[in-house]
């Protein structure tokens, strides 16, 4: 029991909002039920009855002893883990930012909540059923507004909130096969071409389960956006831009049979735009929160830029910096970070096009240093030493005690 266990949580924290999900208009009905301050479920229903698990419960617990109280104790383990990770940032007012939009939708479940916000350059959120939430810092490069965060982050408060997890778990234990529940996995994370192996094991009743969550968790997720009065317009805008991303990264999924329970992320998008429409013909659309996010995300946006560069994913990373670019905050620093992808690529016509990125970031942000000291990698490669120097002696005067300043000055000929 305890392998099957191990093997459901490393799938189930591997995320699922990078995964490609459907929204119904059914799903967002019964979430419209709710009244008041936001997480505050409706009422059961039939449709809600269907589910075997009940709504979680505020600070609710389970025994020790019980099959949930198991798995709980697993990921406390692993929880752990998360607390002395290296990845982990442990920048307190970041923390305390994302928190508050986290309760700013959980309401009544906040104290339920433990955020942790890791350092991993890919777009991604989970949240265990033991209240654990992981942020990957690959999300807050992609959030172009705190409601784009929001949305990614509500969405996983409606797989927490009606215990999603935990009806995966308890549907694997009773089949008491590992290669189902791997298979479950998959068909809930989308990820691998596993089909072979998927109709082996029945993987279509496995797959019907997965949507009927899914659909679930975008309904409550848009449900507790619009409560915490945030704009739902940003829910499928933020999708928009990672179909963009993907698609240039050729990282289309195929329509082959493991994805019947994952619709493409444009319908996804397409469901969520009209069901904001909708909502939006009868209510005033909330905010978006551009301001304080840009705030937030002043002190880590060049580290998380340059992890993304490091990623060495040329064509998707091209894509989100080109989309970065027409927003007038991330601008310069987009543009810089085109040019760093062809310097860092290095074919044949990478240099001369890195340097056209490099001058139309310091036309916008002319006092930004980095880019001087890229313009003197780049033009010292291409034998064009005097401007070379030029960028280099640029970048020392603003940056007289950066990191390889003492290199910069012996190649100067000033030490």
């Amino acid at each position: 029991m305890k392998r099957l266990t191990l093997l459901f949580i490393a799938l189930l924290l591997g995320g699922c909002a990078t995964q490609n999900k459907q929204l119904t208009q059914h799903a967002f009905n019964h979430a419209a039920q709710v009244k008041g301050t936001a997480a505050v479920m409706p009422a059961p229903t039939s449709q809600m009855d269907r589910f075997s698990v009940s709504n979680l419960k505020p600070a609710a617990k389970p025994p020790t002893a019980s099959l949930e109280g198991g798995l709980w104790m697993e990921l406390d383990r692993i929880e752990a883990g998360y607390r002395t990770s290296g990845k982990r940032i442990k920048d307190v007012a970041l923390q305390e930012y994302i928190k508050g939009i986290t309760c700013r939708l959980a309401g009544q479940y906040c104290a339920d909540i433990r955020l942790y916000i890791m350092r991993v350059p890919h777009f991604n959120a989970n949240m265990a059923p033991n209240g654990a939430m992981q942020v990957w810092s690959g999300l807050l490069l992609r959030a172009r507004n705190e409601a784009q965060l929001a949305a990614v982050l509500g969405h996983e408060l409606g797989h927490y909130l009606r215990r999603h997890s935990m009806q995966h778990y308890k549907t694997a234990v009773e089949m008491s096969n590992g290669m189902t529940i791997l298979s479950l996995a998959l068909a809930y994370g989308g990820a691998g071409n596993y089909t072979n192996t998927l109709h082996m094991i029945g993987q279509s009743s496995l797959a019907a389960y997965s949507r009927d969550h899914e659909r679930e968790a975008d309904g409550y997720g848009l449900r507790l956006l619009v409560d915490g009065g945030y704009d739902p317009r940003e829910a499928y805008k933020i999708w928009q831009n990672l179909i963009a991303e993907k698609d240039a990264g050729k990282g289309r999924y195929h329509e082959h049979s493991l994805f019947a329970s994952h619709p493409p992320s444009e319908e996804r998008q397409s469901s969520l735009q009209t069901l904001a429409e909708a909502h939006l013909t009868q209510h005033a659309a909330g905010e978006i929160g551009q301001s304080r996010y840009q705030r937030a995300l002043t002190p880590w946006i060049d580290r998380l830029i340059q992890d993304e560069v490091d990623r060495e994913s040329f064509a998707s990373s091209d894509q989100l910096f080109e989309q970065m670019a027409n927003d007038r905050f991330f601008k310069a620093r987009a543009l810089f970070a085109r040019g760093e992808l062809r310097r860092v690529r290095g074919e044949k016509e990478d240099y001369e096009a890195a340097l056209s990125f490099y001058k139309k970031a310091l036309e916008t942000a002319p006092e930004y240093a980095p880019t001087y000291q890229s313009m003197g990698v780049v033009l010292r490669r291409l034998k064009r030493t005097a401007e070379a120097k030029a960028a280099y002696r640029t970048y020392l005067d603003k940056e007289p005690q950066a990191e390889g300043a003492a290199f910069i000055r012996r190649y100067l000929g000033e030490s």
